[in-house]
């Protein structure tokens, strides 16, 4: 028997963040004893350290290895997780206690030392929410072994939300000799705190990686929910299988084999503007998703149905009715035949179609596209890339984040305008905006919130900082045997799941 569960509302972009299909098995080795649960996801995992990339796939190595100060829950509300907290009358100055029992996963206590140098290297990644919080913050001390004191310049209203966010740069702990490593390097070694540990001998990148039960971890008391609670390890071992072709791990959910199955730049701002007008969302989600049932047309930056929602600035996406306004805006814009060089995932199911619809429109609006196939690992290591397409750099790709990830101009990683001293790819240099999202931070009422909400995302659309093409949901799917399936927030979590023989 299949279960069947629309579990994630993702938000579809040209140049913004990912997120993943994945199927489990579990089975128990007659030899061993031991209960190996086998996930098949979405894009191999290469890059283990997950303060160094915003991809999906490695933030949920990150939740699988390491753990967090702060939970939530699916209320959005901030939770304790490895830490409690107080905060001072001036809100000026917020205390976490470390709970009992933690430890690393080679045997040393952790200790607030270590916390503050994690926040320290998460504070200087390219997560937007993260540096803002910096931004703000006047100093982070450790007052004893389990104390941290977290000082603030003036009063800041996200604080918590901002530690305790699940996407897309999370602020994982790790000891205190790995985190003083530069954001620019890679950490040498994968020690957390969290439920699993990281098998590092077994791990064969573009293969398999592997994660043993943490027999060390001391859950919380309450139960699961999201990123909060109680992450109770059921399995003893859980292996990361690559197989690229959804429609096999699909026949193996049918079959039984498998349990579980997840998710069946320009410089030109006009000639920016062009592309963006001959882009239509239908036709995107039509290719990509298909059924009406599981996606919806939105303009909004801050996803449809929610308190910061609108649809001003997108209202050619939605109605498809731009072309012949692109096909001008690009004569006007004075383009001069230059290709556009699109990166192209082969092997990402809900990545592979956008590229080639949008690449047919381009050229429909009088653009030469160069559309470059590659696997979705290349992707993720070429956009870093800051140097001029012919020089191995890029003018688009497509990839889509978690609702989650795109409530506010805060979370949202690509809405950052600090150009290359800390923006996400892409580099959007824009100091109005910048000035909007400090205005949205130091907001105190949901009206004056919803306000600069609208202005951050008139500036968004006027200089293309990316390009919403839509919502869906991805349906989710898991044999009857499985219990303690978590929903999340776009996240797969493996504590909680367990499978009756």
């Amino acid at each position: 028997m299949v279960h069947v569960s629309r579990r994630k509302l993702l938000q579809l972009a040209a140049v913004a963040p990912s997120a993943l299909p994945l199927a489990w098995t579990s089975v128990v080795s007659a030899a061993t004893g031991k209960k190996t649960l086998s996930a098949v996801m979405q894009s191999d995992l290469r890059v283990t350290d997950p303060g160094f990339t915003t991809a999906i796939i490695t933030r949920d190595h990150g939740y699988m290895v390491y753990d967090t100060l702060l939970g939530i829950d699916s209320s959005f509300k901030v939770q304790p997780q490895m830490a409690d907290w107080t905060v001072s009358a001036d809100k000026l100055t917020y205390t976490f206690t470390l709970r009992d029992g933690l430890k690393w996963h080679d045997g040393a206590p952790v200790t607030a030392e270590d916390c503050v140098a994690s926040l320290k290297r998460w504070g200087t990644s390219v997560d937007g929410m993260a540096r803002k919080l910096m931004d703000f913050t006047a100093g982070i001390e450790a007052a004893d072994a389990k104390t941290i004191v977290f000082k603030l310049k003036e009063p800041y209203g996200l604080v918590l939300e901002t530690i305790a966010k699940p996407s897309s740069v999370c602020a994982f702990m790790m000891p205190k000799r790995l985190a003083e490593t530069p954001i620019t390097k890679q950490i040498p070694e994968q020690i957390g705190s969290g439920p699993f540990r990281f098998v590092a001998a077994e791990f064969q990148p573009g293969v398999k990686a592997v994660y043993e039960k943490n027999t060390d971890y001391v859950p919380r008391k309450e139960p699961a929910e999201w990123t909060s609670g109680g992450k109770v390890a059921k399995v003893d071992r859980v292996e990361w299988i690559t197989m690229p072709d959804a429609q096999t791990a699909l026949n193996a959910l049918q079959s039984g084999d498998v349990d579980f199955v997840e998710t069946p730049p320009f410089d030109n701002v006009k000639i920016r503007r062009a592309a963006m007008l001959a882009i239509n969302q239908k036709d995107v989600l039509d290719a990509q998703i298909g059924n009406p049932k599981y996606y919806k047309l939105c303009g909004a930056f801050f996803i449809c149905d929610t308190p910061l929602a609108s649809d001003a600035g997108g209202e050619t996406l939605i109605k498809g009715n731009g072309m012949a306004d692109a096909r001008k805006a690009l004569a006007e814009a004075g383009y001069d035949g230059t290709p556009v060089v699109i990166l192209a995932p082969t092997d990402q199911i809900l990545l592979k179609a956008q590229p080639v619809v949008v690449a047919q429109l381009l050229r429909d609006a009088g653009f030469k596209v160069d559309l470059q196939a590659m696997d979705w690992q290349t992707v993720v290591t070429r956009r870093a890339i800051q140097k001029p397409p012919k020089e191995g750099g890029w003018n688009m790709f497509f990839t889509y984040q978690g609702a989650a990830d795109s409530l506010n101009p805060l979370v949202n990683v690509p809405m950052v305008g600090k150009g290359t001293s800390g923006g996400w790819y892409g580099w959007s240099e824009d100091p109005k905006l910048e000035e909007l999202r400090d205005s949205f931070a130091r907001a105190t009422s949901p009206e004056e919130r919803k306000k600069i909400a609208l202005e951050v995302q008139k500036e968004a659309y006027d200089q293309v900082i990316y390009v919403p093409l839509g919502q869906f949901q991805a349906p989710s799917a898991w044999r009857k045997s499985l219990t303690g399936v978590i929903d999340g927030p776009a996240t797969p979590m493996f504590w909680n799941v367990d499978k009756n023989e």
